[in-house]
């Protein structure tokens, strides 16, 4: 799970504070954690945006499914499901999606490193741009 904070008079403010609140209740979530600290880098970018459309593409021709739900399975497993968008239909519940439009650069990193790692438990060489700071 990703929790975009700022750090501010030495104590972490969350930019949702309630979503954090949640994942910290959830008893599944108990146990030893390491957390990782980032600057922030702003919104995700257009060439991390055409990599992982490239990169979704090879990869769902390989699995042999569409990009779209490879994203949205990748989407999940890197953001994680908010319990508090569930909807019930006829007793069955669905979630929303997590969107990845708002990421920052940083978060939207993640995505991109589950995609490579797909792609190496699959042995496909995933093309990267000539300059790797322009991810």
């Amino acid at each position: 799970m990703i929790f975009e904070a700022k750090l501010k008079n030495g104590k972490f403010e969350f930019s949702d504070p309630d979503s954090f609140s949640h994942y910290k209740s959830n008893p599944i979530n108990t146990g030893r954690k390491i957390i990782i600290i980032e600057n922030f880098s702003g919104k995700r970018t257009i060439s991390q945006n055409k990599l992982e459309r490239l990169w979704l593409k090879i990869l769902s021709e390989y699995i042999g499914c569409t990009p779209e739900y490879l994203h949205a399975k990748v989407k999940i497993e890197v953001y994680g499901i908010d319990e508090n968008e569930k909807i019930e239909i006829d007793g069955k519940n669905f979630y929303s999606i997590p969107q990845s439009r708002k990421r920052t650069k940083t978060e939207f990193m993640a995505l991109l490193k589950r995609l490579e790692e797909i792609a190496i438990e699959l042995e496909i060489n995933l093309p990267y741009p000539e300059n790797k700071n322009e991810i």
